[in-house]
């Protein structure tokens, strides 16, 4: 419930989330932000400002030039507030010597005999903009009460400062909810893990089973069948769908149903590992909910453009080619450059790659992604929905939300030089993520070698190593680089 109050904060320069986590947490009727650059020319100030209010609006995706009927799911989509707070925005060179404008500002937006307190609120902006704030708060004397909160993005927790009390029943933010609010829209998530959905004991026995059929593995047998067998020993059903394999058990305690690819176990496509480390956070560190391939794209609509073209014209593009062709043939046809013909003649090709080198077949699939980019807002909003995770500029493959959230990026195989370009890319994500508090990360592989530990927070492990917490955080750090074969 949305409270009678004005917010009065510093508008933060390095992003927009401490913010709106504080309007998140005090739902004021008006919000004052404070811009400390004068005049209110901030090219950063100005764009968090435009963020900030988009997002009170519920309009971040206008602001990110996205089409009206742009379809994501659910999972992917930021939260929203049930109302629409008043947004203001006050200009001055500096919050104390200027104190007597920010005075006059509050005092006309609580001319409005609804409004009751005025929260003034020091998470944001720089120290010492905190420390002027606080001198007005407690120096300045206002026609109706005003009091003084610090309000923690990591846990969510709003604290009176006077008093020490913590406001019950707040929102907190969640890291889908940061990666919108940074500009980096999240366009596709392949599987969200509930731990409410599964009992640990269908999660449990699924990895048993799972962990069995690698140990009885050849290098070169079929896996599949295998796992199907390893599935029906633990007296669990093994199924087979479009998507994939279901996996579910006739016991009413063990419920829920497991849904793995069809490629679980391969030893060359290593999508599978993902879905599989989910399952071992739940089962291990009891993690309630898990997000298994996040696609995170850029808030300029061209950037996103870009980002498509270039997938479509690289070996891994086949699919999204296929998807073109299909849905658009009939207008493609009409296209006297693209030739149709040649195009599908790609769709039998197993090697797609060996395929697109041939020149007139390049040419072809350049035309192809030219046309689809100049054409994007014409393509049915279907289309347009099933090729937003080709629009990605960076990936993650596995994260956790909790108390202490969880990062990981999975490789099937890793040698020393993989895991410290692994490491670099999951750092870089982790770093422009908005994450102030604790947190962990992972590098996980398929391989038997012990756990490493380069820090306090930065783990190498096999997925299986996962399902034990307390023995992964026991782990002493190691002085040395990760280094597989100093870890048989």
């Amino acid at each position: 419930m949305n409270s009678e109050s004005i917010l009065v904060t510093v508008l933060n320069k390095s992003g927009p989330i401490p913010n709106v986590a504080a309007i998140l947490s005090h739902r004021p009727r008006k919000v004052l932000l404070i811009d400390g650059s004068g005049i209110c020319e901030d090219s950063d100030l100005n764009r968090n400002f435009e963020i900030i209010r988009h997002w009170s609006e519920g309009t971040l995706l206008d602001l990110y030039n996205f089409e009206v009927d742009t379809v994501l799911d659910p999972s992917c989509l930021p939260g929203f507030l049930d109302y629409k707070p008043e947004i203001n925005r006050i200009c001055i060179e500096d919050i104390y010597q200027d104190s007597t404008v920010i005075h006059e500002k509050i005092e006309l937006m609580s001319s409005d005999s609804n409004i009751s307190e005025i929260c003034f609120e020091v998470n944001a902006g720089r120290k010492e903009d905190g420390v002027k704030l606080t001198r007005i708060s407690t120096n300045e004397t206002f026609s109706i009460n005003n009091s003084l909160w610090y309000t923690d993005v990591s846990t969510g927790n709003c604290i009176d400062i006077s008093t020490g009390e913590i406001k019950q029943g707040v929102e907190k933010l969640s890291q889908i909810d940061k990666w919108w609010l940074l500009g980096k829209p999240v366009l596709n998530i392949s599987k969200v893990y509930h731990r409410r959905d599964h009992s640990n004991q269908l999660i449990s026995q699924t990895l048993d089973s799972l962990v069995e059929a690698i140990r009885n593995a050849n290098q070169n047998e079929d896996r599949s069948n295998l796992l199907e067998a390893s599935v029906i020993s633990s007296d669990l059903n093994f199924g087979e769908s479009d998507i994939g394999i279901e996996i579910t058990s006739n016991i009413t305690e063990c419920f829920g149903k497991i849904e793995l690819p069809k490629f679980t176990l391969d030893s060359k496509n290593g999508l599978w590992l993902e879905n599989v480390t989910s399952l071992a956070l739940m089962n291990g560190f009891e993690m309630e909910t898990v997000y298994c391939g996040i696609s995170l794209g850029h808030s300029d609509k061209n950037e996103r453009m870009g980002s498509l073209r270039s997938f479509l014209r690289k070996g891994g593009g086949k699919e999204a080619i296929f998807k073109i062709t299909e849905q658009s043939k009939s207008i493609l046809e009409e296209e006297k450059e693209i030739d149709m013909n040649i195009i599908m003649t790609s769709f039998s090709e197993e090697d797609y790659s060996g395929w697109l080198r041939i020149k007139e077949h390049e040419s072809q699939i350049n035309m192809l992604s030219e046309w689809v980019v100049d054409n994007w807002a014409k393509l049915s909003s279907n289309l347009r929905g099933e090729l937003m995770r080709y629009c990605a500029n960076r990936d993650l493959d596995v994260f956790a939300e909790g108390d202490t959230p969880i990062f990981i990026e999975c490789k099937l195989g890793l040698s020393k030089f993989g895991a410290k370009v692994a490491r670099s890319q999951l750092d870089s994500i982790i770093h422009s993520s908005g994450n102030r508090g604790t947190y962990y990360s992972f590098l996980i592989h398929n391989q038997v070698l012990n756990p490493h530990r380069s820090s306090t927070n930065q783990f190498i492990c096999n997925w299986t190593q996962l399902r034990n917490k307390e023995e992964m955080l026991e782990i002493e750090k190691s002085r040395i680089d990760f280094n597989p074969d100093k870890l048989g």
